[in-house]
């Protein structure tokens, strides 16, 4: 079955410095991602809330926000097969319950937050923890971003610490995107006590031969120590067209090759995006 997603934003401002946001989305079918004995899968129902937040903004450069939504991130990707999302709590359906911060002046930002479980979550999955993202413009052009992300986090599974570098390059009609992540995972007593390490990396090259129109090539790593020995790279070609101001559409396709096993898998997906309301 196809899948079909629709969604309602809204966004109202309070006054002096004040507003509200959501997105409400219902689904004819939820995609989990494939659980893990150390991340089982968010199964959320076909109607779910992604965000919901009350923000402050006191003056230009501090802004403060609580609610439900994705945790700061450096690439906002939207495939969300990636491994710096399947594999770093980051997926579609990871929207805790969170506090957070944004700093910013002329070429820095940087975003410290807390979190704690959205309430979707499995019950041996329901993490809390706590952030920072921290990024800077070294030309100050908007278009040489470097950043960093670490976060630490508990559920009744274990514990996680995770710590990452990326960077957006844009040159002309051309950029890249990439990161790369180092998780230290430690199981509780109750479920091994096994502690091991988790890599991720992500390179992306894109160009805009037109202004409505990308084209990208994509490679990712992932790799797991033992006890969850996984040794996996992915190579994928991305098509993207904006057909109107409400319409779009992005192609994507490729492999996935497991080293350990040999075994290449193939990669394709379509995504149609129609907006009702410009």
């Amino acid at each position: 079955m196809d899948k079909i997603r629709l969604f309602y934003r809204n966004v109202t401002t309070l006054g002096k410095g004040v507003r509200v946001s959501a997105i409400a989305e219902i689904e004819n079918e939820t995609t989990p991602r494939k659980p893990r004995a150390y991340d089982p899968a968010i199964r959320p129902g076909h109607v779910l809330f992604t965000s919901a937040l009350l923000q402050y903004r006191p003056k230009d450069g501090i802004e403060f926000a609580a609610g439900r939504d994705a945790l700061p991130t450096g690439l906002n990707i939207p495939d969300q097969t990636t491994f710096i999302k399947a594999r770093n709590r980051a997926g579609y359906y990871d929207t805790p319950t969170q506090v957070k911060a944004f700093l910013w002046g002329k070429r820095w930002l940087v975003a410290p937050y807390v979190f704690a479980p959205g309430g979707h979550e499995p019950a041996s999955s329901r993490e809390k923890g706590e952030g920072i993202m921290a990024e800077y413009d070294v030309l100050g052009r908007g278009t040489t971003i470097v950043g960093i992300n670490s976060l630490r986090g508990s559920d009744h599974i274990g514990h996680r610490a995770m710590s990452g570098a990326y960077t957006r390059i844009g040159f002309g009609k051309w950029g890249i995107l990439a990161e790369h992540d180092l998780t230290l995972r430690r199981l509780n007593e109750a479920n091994g006590g096994a502690a091991f390490w988790q890599r991720v990396s992500y390179l992306q090259l894109f160009y805009y031969p037109r202004e409505w129109f990308a084209v990208a090539a994509v490679t990712e790593r992932a790799t797991v120590q033992r006890p969850y020995l996984e040794n996996l790279s992915a190579y994928k070609g991305e098509l993207s067209m904006r057909l109107s101001s409400n319409f779009s559409i992005v192609v994507r396709g490729g492999i996935q090759r497991d080293a350990l096993t040999g075994v290449v898998t193939p990669i394709a997906s379509a995504q149609l995006a129609v907006k009702t309301v410009n």
